[in-house]
């Protein structure tokens, strides 16, 4: 599996190679990374990235790089699914945590929210 690395260092999977990390905005993008590595890693699982500035997403959606306030992509989707081995408990978890580690700019769109295929992650200024 290809591979992406913060620069704080922080190494996220990436779940093929239509996963586009070069598209996005990095000091928006390296921070979920950052924050969701450590908590992954806690539960025993691979932190991977589903979609990037990639895939096709809702009108306006901050993973476009043409949408956001910045040049590139400020959204991630990270693999948090049932059919990928997460439990209910995990995936509300890791979705609590990241709320608590990241920054009020930072939207996590995730179980609690109807979101059960993978935990969306948005820097919204």
């Amino acid at each position: 599996m290809r591979q992406y690395v913060t620069s704080e260092g922080t190494t996220a999977l990436l779940k093929d190679v239509s996963v586009d990390m070069q598209g996005t905005h990095k000091p928006s993008v390296d921070p979920i990374i950052d924050a969701a590595g450590p908590i992954y890693n806690r539960l025993g699982y691979d932190l991977i990235v589903t979609s990037a500035a990639d895939g096709t997403h809702s009108t306006g959606s901050l993973h476009y790089p043409e949408t956001g306030r910045f040049d590139g992509g400020q959204a991630l989707d990270l693999r948090c699914a049932e059919w990928h081995g997460y439990p209910k408990e995990d995936r509300l978890e890791i979705e609590r945590r990241l709320r608590h580690r990241l920054p009020a700019e930072y939207d996590v769109v995730g179980e609690s929210d109807g979101h059960n295929s993978h935990i969306h992650i948005e820097r919204d200024l």
